[in-house]
């Protein structure tokens, strides 16, 4: 069975409508539907997304790095989230690489491998 995951979209602490157009069309493919909600304060957003018919799961996020919706802090929480429910103090640095490819907090000519 697939489990899918959709990424709550939000403005406001109110859920964005296209979200459950995504979790209708997701239940056209048949599976789990997870649904993630990243914000400062997801309580609100996820009890709305829990109404959502089809929804299996909500999960939430809290980390004042949400408070607005920034692909570049959102992306490495999404990619390796903590566990669900989860407090961030402070968005995630980029894993460890063993190549000297630059990450966005590092100068690329400072970066050596590891």
């Amino acid at each position: 069975m697939a489990k899918i995951l959709v990424i709550a979209e939000h403005l406001d602490g109110k859920l964005n409508s296209a979200v459950a157009k995504t979790v209708s069309a997701a239940a056209a493919v048949g599976g789990d539907i997870d649904v993630l909600v990243l914000a400062a304060d997801p309580a609100g957003i996820a009890a709305e997304a829990a109404q959502i018919a089809g929804v299996s799961k909500v999960l939430t996020l809290a980390n004042p790095a949400n408070a607005h919706a920034l692909a570049q802090v959102q992306a490495p929480q999404i990619a390796k989230p903590p566990p669900a429910t989860a407090t961030c103090s402070a968005p995630r640095p980029p894993p460890a690489r063993t190549w000297s490819r630059p990450s966005p907090r590092c100068s690329a000519s400072t970066r050596s491998p590891t």
